[in-house]
C-alpha cells in the first residue's frame, strides 16, 4: 500500500499498475484504500474509466465505497480538455447509475468533480440539477460548491442563473469573495453585457458611479480585486469600443474601486492591444514613462508593453511608429527582444516594406537574437506580398537549416506565395523543391498541407493525375481534409479516374481531427461527380447510400440524377430528388430531365415494337405525368421554374403526345418568364406535341404567335418549320405545307441546293436533303417540281440530282429520305428515279423525264 501512496504522489499509473500486479502474483488482495489510490493515478476519463473496467472484472469481491467512488470521479474530471462531451457524459451516466444502484447517495465530494465536469462542458441544465439534488440532499455547501457553480455559469455564459445562485448564497449569510465576483463578470462578459460588467463593479466597490438601477438583489459582496478589474477590463477591450475600455481605464486611475485597485502594467498591456492607432499607443507607453517620477506606484513600460505598442501599428502599417517605439525603448533601457522584433518584421510585413523588414532581420541576428520560425514567417510574408517568391522560398531554407520545423502557417504562407506564381511549370518546380525538402518517405499533411493541396492542383491543372495521385499516396495517415478534397476534385475533372476516386473516398476515414467514421462530405460529392460523369451512377449511389447525408453536396447528387437520367434510370434519379435534404432549382430541372428522357425512350422503344397507339396506356404510371408532377412540387417549393425546365417537361409531354399539355406550360412559361428567357426549345417541342396529336391549326396558330416574336429571340429554326409541315402534311394539307416549305426558304432557314461535282468532276447543281427529315424533303421536292409547272417544254432540262445520303442511320429498314424523295417523285408526278452508279447516296432524274412531265402538263 505504501507503494501505491508514492505512485500516487508521483502521478505514475504505470508504476501503480505494477504494484496491482505485484499484489495479484502475492495474493493479495486490494482494498477500497487501493482502489482509491490506483484512481488518483489515472489523468482523465478514459483512463479512469479502463481501470473501472479493469478492477470491476478481476476483483468482483471488493467493496466500492464512497471513498473510491470520489476518487473515481475526480479522475474524471481531469484533462477534459479537447474531449468528446457525449463520451465524458456517457461514462459519467454510465458510473452514477451504478453507484444509486448500490444504494450510495452522493456527497459533496462526488457533487465538486460532478460540478467541474459540467463547467469544463459548459452543460448548465446539469449543473442545476445537480445544485437541486444537494438542496434537497441538505448537502452543505462550501466555498468549493458555490465556486464551481458560479464557474458553470461563467463557462456557460449564463449571467441569470449566476446572480440567482448568489442571492441563495446571501440569503444563507454567505459573503461572496473577489473569486465569485469574478465568475459572475466573466459570465457578464461572455454574454455580451459589458455596461452591467461594469456597473457590478462600481456596486462591489459601493462607488457613486453605481448605477441606482442596478441593484443586483442587494447581495453582499466583497470588494473588488485586481482579478476582476482584468477580467472586465479584457471584456472591454475584446467585445467593446476603446472608448469603453478606456473609459473604465480612467476610472481604475481615479480609485473609483477602493484601495485594494490600482493601476499596474498588466492594465496598461491589456490597454495597449486595444489602440485604435500607434498614436494613443504612444500616449499610453508616454505616460507610463512619465510615472518613474513617482516614488511610489512607478510602472515604466516593459519589453511586453513595447512589443503590444508596436503589434498596434501592424493595424495601420505603420512602419515609423513601430521603429519609433524600437528605438524609444532602447533609449529608455529596455533591449529590443525576440518579441518585439519580431512585432517590428510583422508591421513591416503588412506595409509591403522588405527592405525594412531585411535591416531588423539583420540586426536582431547581428545582436544575437536568434528569430523564431514566427520571425521567419514575418520575412516570409514581407517577400510573399511583394511577389517575391524566389526570396520567400531562400527564407524557408534558411529557417530549416536554422533547425526549425514546417509548421502549417508557414506552409500557408509559402502556398500563397507560390500560387502567384503564373507558370505552373515554374511553380511546380518550386514546390518540389519544398517537398523534397521534408524529411522522410510519407509527407505530413497536418504541416505540409497548403503546399501539398496546391502541388496536387498544379499537377491536375498540367493534366498530370498520376503524378498527383503519387503525391497524395504518400501523404501519412491521418490525412488532412484539404488534400483529400484536391485530389477527389482533381479526379473528378477526368472521368478516367472514378475508380481511383471511389477508392481514396473508401479509405479516407482516418482524417485529421475527425472521429474514425468521418467522411468529408465535399471529397465525398468530388467523388460522386467523378463516377456520374463516367456514367457509373451505381457507384456513385453506393457512396451516397454509404457515406451520404444532409450535408451531401447538392451539385454531386445533381450530377448523379444526370446520370441516372441518361443510363435510363428516371426511377433512381428520382429517389435521389427524395433523399435530398434540400433540392434546389438544378435538382428538379436534372430529374425531369431525366423524365422526359425516359418518356421519349419509352416512344421508341413503342415505335419499334409498333405499338404507338397504346405503349402509355400499358404502363403503371408515364414518365409526362411525373414531369409535371415535378413541375407542381417544385413551385410548392418555392422555386421558379426557368426555360429549361418548362422546356424538359413539354418535351415529355411531346414524346407521349399530350399536345394540350404541352400547350397549357407553354402558355405558363410565357406568362411567368421574361422575354429575354424565353426559349425557342419550348416552342419547338410543343409544336412537335401538336404533331403527334394531329392538332395543325394549333400548330400553326402557334408559328404564327412565334413569328410575331420574332423580335424577342424566337425565330423559327429548321426544327420548328419541319414539324409544321408534318403536322399539315398529316393532315392533308399538302399546299399549306408547301406554303411554309417557301417561307422557310425565304428566310434562309432551309436551303435545298448546293453545288456540287459529278463523276467527270465538273460542277453540278443539286438538291441536298441530306440534313432534312422526311416530311421537309418531300416538300422540297415537291417546291421544285410545281415551279416547273410554268416551264414550256421547248425549254431545256437537266437532269435532277437529289442527295439523299446513304441512309446509315436508317439501320436494316430502306433509307428514309429516298424513300421519301422516291414517293414525291413517282406517285405524285409519275417521275422514275435511279441510285447513281458513282454516289448511291444520290438519285438521279433524268432531264428527258422532266421535259416528258412538264409536256404532259401542257397538253
Amino acid at each position: 500500500m505504501a507503494l501505491l501512496v508514492l505512485a500516487s504522489h508521483g502521478g505514475h499509473l504505470l508504476h501503480g499498475r505494477a504494484v496491482l500486479d505485484r499484489m495479484k502474483r502475492s495474493n493479495v488482495l486490494p482494498t477500497s484504500v487501493t482502489l482509491t489510490q490506483l484512481f488518483r493515478l489515472c489523468n482523465d476519463i478514459e483512463e479512469a474509466y479502463l481501470m473501472k473496467q479493469q478492477l470491476t472484472e478481476e476483483y468482483r469481491n471488493v467493496a466500492w465505497d464512497e471513498s473510491v467512488w470520489e476518487s473515481v470521479l475526480f479522475a474524471c474530471s481531469r484533462n477534459l480538455a479537447g474531449a468528446d462531451r457525449k463520451r465524458i457524459w456517457l461514462i459519467l451516466d454510465e458510473f452514477l447509475s451504478e453507484i444509486k444502484s448500490t444504494n450510495i447517495v452522493l456527497n459533496k465530494a462526488m457533487y465538486l468533480p460532478l460540478l467541474l465536469v459540467t463547467s469544463e462542458t459548459r452543460d448548465i441544465s446539469r449543473a442545476l440539477t445537480y445544485y437541486e439534488d444537494m438542496k434537497r440532499d441538505k448537502i452543505y455547501m462550501t466555498d468549493a460548491l458555490w465556486g464551481a457553480l458560479l464557474q458553470v455559469c461563467a463557462s456557460a455564459a449564463n449571467d441569470e442563473e449566476a446572480l440567482k445562485i448568489m442571492k441563495d448564497m446571501s440569503d444563507q449569510d454567505v459573503m461572496l469573495n473577489a473569486l465569485h465576483c469574478t465568475s459572475y463578470l466573466n459570465a457578464l462578459a461572455r454574454n455580451g453585457r459589458i455596461e452591467t460588467a461594469i456597473d457590478f463593479l462600481h456596486y462591489m466597490a459601493n462607488s457613486p458611479k453605481s448605477s441606482p438601477t442596478a441593484s443586483f438583489g442587494g447581495i453582499f459582496v466583497d470588494l473588488p480585486d485586481m482579478i476582476c478589474i482584468r477580467a472586465v477590463l479584457r471584456a472591454c477591450v475584446e467585445n467593446e469600443p476603446y472608448q469603453t475600455a478606456l473609459s473604465l481605464f480612467d476610472d481604475i486611475r481615479n480609485g473609483c474601486f477602493g484601495p485594494n485597485v490600482a493601476l499596474d502594467e498588466t492594465c496598461y498591456n491589456i490597454l495597449l492591444a486595444a489602440c485604435p492607432d500607434a498614436d494613443e499607443a504612444k500616449k499610453l507607453i508616454r505616460e507610463m514613462n512619465l510615472s518613474r517620477r513617482h516614488r511610489k506606484g512607478a510602472i515604466p513600460p516593459s519589453k511586453v508593453s513595447y512589443t503590444r505598442a508596436i503589434s498596434v501599428c501592424r493595424k495601420s502599417k505603420d512602419v515609423d511608429s513601430a521603429l519609433y517605439f524600437v528605438k524609444h525603448a532602447r533609449d529608455n533601457g529596455v533591449s529590443p527582444d525576440l518579441q518585439m522584433y519580431t512585432a517590428a518584421i510583422w508591421v513591416s510585413a503588412e506595409a509591403e516594406n522588405v527592405r525594412c523588414a531585411t535591416k531588423l532581420f539583420r540586426e536582431m541576428k547581428e545582436k544575437n537574437i536568434a528569430p523564431s520560425l514566427v520571425t521567419y514567417n514575418g520575412l516570409i510574408t514581407a517577400y510573399a506580398r511583394k511577389g517575391d517568391a524566389d526570396s520567400a522560398l531562400d527564407l524557408y531554407f534558411s529557417a530549416l537549416s536554422d533547425g526549425f520545423e514546417t509548421s502549417r502557417p508557414t506552409s500557408a504562407l509559402l502556398a500563397s506565395t507560390l500560387r502567384k506564381i503564373d507558370e505552373a511549370d515554374t511553380r511546380l518546380q518550386s514546390i518540389e523543391k519544398v517537398i523534397n525538402a521534408s524529411h522522410g518517405d510519407e509527407l505530413d499533411s497536418q504541416t505540409l498541407g497548403p503546399i501539398l493541396i496546391l502541388a496536387i492542383e498544379t499537377y491536375a491543372k498540367l493534366g498530370r493525375v498520376d503524378d498527383a495521385l503519387h503525391i497524395f499516396h504518400k501523404i501519412q495517415i491521418p490525412c488532412d481534409v484539404g488534400c483529400v478534397r484536391a485530389i477527389t476534385c482533381a479526379l473528378s475533372v477526368n472521368p478516367d479516374y472514378w475508380s481511383e476516386a471511389v477508392a481514396i473516398i473508401h479509405s479516407s476515414d482516418t482524417v485529421v481531427g475527425q472521429a474514425p467514421s468521418y467522411i468529408d462530405p465535399v471529397s465525398l460529392g468530388y467523388a460522386m461527380i467523378a463516377c456520374a460523369k463516367a456514367n457509373k451512377w451505381e457507384e456513385a449511389l453506393v457512396l451516397f447510400r454509404l457515406y451520404g447525408d444532409w450535408k451531401t453536396p447538392n451539385v454531386a447528387l445533381n450530377s448523379l440524377i444526370s446520370a441516372c437520367g441518361r443510363n435510363g434510370r428516371a426511377d433512381i434519379a428520382l429517389e435521389v430528388l427524395n433523399d435530398m435534404y434540400q433540392p434546389d432549382l438544378l435538382s428538379y430541372r436534372k430529374a425531369m430531365i431525366a423524365c422526359n428522357q425516359a418518356e421519349h425512350e419509352a416512344r421508341r422503344v413503342a415505335v419499334k415494337s409498333g405499338s404507338t397507339g397504346s405503349y402509355n396506356e400499358n404502363q403503371e404510371f408515364q414518365w409526362w405525368e411525373c414531369a409535371l408532377s415535378l413541375l407542381r412540387r417544385m413551385k410548392e417549393d418555392g422555386f421558379k421554374p426557368d426555360m429549361p425546365t418548362y422546356s424538359s417537361a413539354i418535351s415529355a409531354c411531346e414524346a407521349a403526345g399530350k399536345w394540350q399539355r404541352a400547350l397549357s406550360i407553354l402558355q405558363t412559361a410565357i406568362q411567368d418568364s421574361h422575354d429575354d428567357s424565353l426559349n425557342l426549345y419550348c416552342f419547338n417541342a410543343a409544336l412537335a406535341a401538336c404533331e403527334k396529336g394531329n392538332a395543325w391549326v394549333e400548330a400553326l396558330d402557334l408559328f404564327e404567335r412565334m413569328k410575331q416574336m420574332s423580335g424577342r429571340g424566337l425565330s423559327p429554326n429548321v426544327v420548328t418549320y419541319g414539324s409544321l409541315i408534318l403536322a399539315l402534311e398529316n393532315a392533308g394539307q399538302k399546299d399549306m405545307a408547301l406554303s411554309i416549305f417557301r417561307d422557310a426558304m425565304r428566310k434562309d432557314v432551309v436551303k435545298p441546293w448546293r453545288n456540287t461535282r459529278d463523276e467527270k468532276g465538273n460542277y453540278m447543281r443539286a438538291m441536298d436533303l441530306h440534313s432534312f427529315s422526311a416530311a421537309m424533303a418531300r416538300a422540297a421536292v415537291r417546291n421544285h417540281l410545281e415551279q416547273l409547272r410554268s416551264k414550256s417544254p421547248t425549254d431545256e432540262f437537266h437532269d435532277l440530282v437529289i442527295v439523299v445520303g446513304k441512309g446509315l442511320r436508317s439501320g436494316d429498314e430502306q433509307p428514309v429520305l429516298r424513300d421519301a424523295a422516291e414517293q414525291v417523285l413517282l406517285r405524285e408526278y409519275g417521275l422514275t428515279s435511279e441510285v447513281d452508279s458513282s454516289n448511291y447516296g444520290r438519285l438521279l432524274v433524268k432531264g428527258e423525264a422532266i421535259k416528258n412531265m412538264v409536256a404532259r402538263w401542257n397538253l
